[in-house]
């Protein structure tokens, strides 16, 4: 078993931290690297438990929701922010930053 997608996620958990200090600014970059490092401890999970790690969004969305649904609404919510904050930056306040941490928590914390 490989802990590529493990290695990864604590690599992105680590990029959010070095962003959160920094202004508000960096809020879209943010939620986004919190729902890459959720994606990647749910890949991980996958891999552990003989699932075939899903390669596309929809895929991995369908998977949370079928395989592991005590965290799919944390996680949905979370791809939802990211999406918005990439692409509809000016809405992303620093309450959906908040959000997005306590839904990454979720995830994280349900996923050892």
């Amino acid at each position: 078993m490989s802990y590529k997608h493990y290695i990864q996620s604590g690599h992105n958990k680590d990029a959010w931290g070095f962003l959160s200090t920094k202004t508000p600014k960096y809020l879209d970059w943010e939620i986004t690297v919190l729902l890459y490092s959720a994606l990647h401890r749910i890949n991980h999970y996958f891999e552990r438990h003989g699932f075939t790690v899903p390669a596309s969004h929809f895929k991995r969305n369908k998977m949370v929701e079928q395989e592991l649904p005590h965290v799919y609404e944390s996680y949905r919510r979370l791809h939802v922010l990211s999406m918005q904050s990439r692409y509809d930056a000016s809405r992303i306040l620093n309450a959906d930053r908040k959000e997005a941490l306590r839904m990454y928590a979720d995830v994280a914390e349900s996923l050892p």
